[in-house]
């Protein structure tokens, strides 16, 4: 057994989403679907409603009356939303350590930032892209549940200074980016999202598709301590995307999602 297979193999008996989730989520992908079932669904889970209900009622959305019943909040905010509220609430639980609620944190960050990347610069619906930032680090989030010792180790020495890829490499015998694609297709997810987790920290790979140059992006943007500057101008020409000012896009995203983050914590 390889060592994907076997980190893989001892996570995925670890951890399963809650039954509600699962249920909301199947439920939201039937095109015939309304917000009442949806509602009846969530109202199982005392901590998903309060959440949900939390959120609605925050800064973020604005509305100017409180919302006070689920269906109502999923109607005003439709089903796409609801499904990453459920699985940003779902990653939740995975990341215990300090350093896995950074992760948790940043895996919100990066998928706001690709969803308003993707929308403003390429025109790419903002449901699959949302969805591709949120787990573009479940590799990570696969290592932390796997060895939490180890993860804290390479949290550490990639602060420091150390390539991430290149310590994962050495301490678990493979990065996150194989191991994050690995899961996505044990899990039956579109290849587009598998490729993207793969890819997310080569974009210029003749292999990566379009929205890895998103999500790398992204990342870059959400680092808890980013570069200075973020990235060279140079590389967003070999991206084939152009910014004014990084800086002002990144303490934008940030102000939005500590609202996001704050709801959900």
């Amino acid at each position: 057994m390889d060592n994907v297979e076997k980190i893989l193999s001892n996570v995925l008996e670890l951890q399963s989403m809650p039954t509600v989730f699962l249920e909301a989520l199947d439920n939201i992908q039937d095109p015939n679907v309304n917000a009442m079932k949806i509602s009846n669904i969530i109202s199982k889970d005392i901590a998903l409603t309060t959440k949900l209900l939390r959120l609605v009622n925050s800064a973020y959305y604005g509305f100017p009356q409180e919302i006070t019943q689920v269906n109502n909040a999923i109607a005003l905010l439709g089903f796409r939303t609801v499904k990453d509220i459920i699985m940003m609430m779902a990653l939740k639980p995975m990341m215990s350590s300090q350093s896995g609620k950074e992760l948790w944190e940043h895996s919100i960050r990066c998928a706001y930032a690709s969803q308003l990347l993707a929308e403003s610069i390429m025109d790419i619906p903002a449901e699959e892209v949302f969805t591709i930032g949120l787990l573009h680090d479940i590799g990570r989030v696969l290592f932390q549940l796997y060895d939490i010792e180890s993860f804290d180790e390479v949290s550490r020495l990639s602060e420091m200074g150390i390539d991430k890829l290149v310590v994962e490499e050495d301490v678990f015998g493979v990065d996150h980016t194989l191991v994050g694609e690995a899961f996505a297709i044990k899990e039956n997810l579109p290849p587009i999202i598998s490729s993207t987790i793969r890819y997310h920290h080569n974009p210029l790979d003749e292999n990566a598709p379009v929205l890895s140059k998103i999500v790398y992006l992204a990342e870059m943007i959400t680092q808890k301590k980013p570069k200075s500057p973020i990235l060279e101008n140079s590389f967003l020409e070999q991206l084939g995307i152009e910014i004014e000012d990084l800086d002002e896009l990144r303490a934008e995203i940030f102000e939005k999602t500590d609202i996001v983050i704050n709801a959900l914590k």
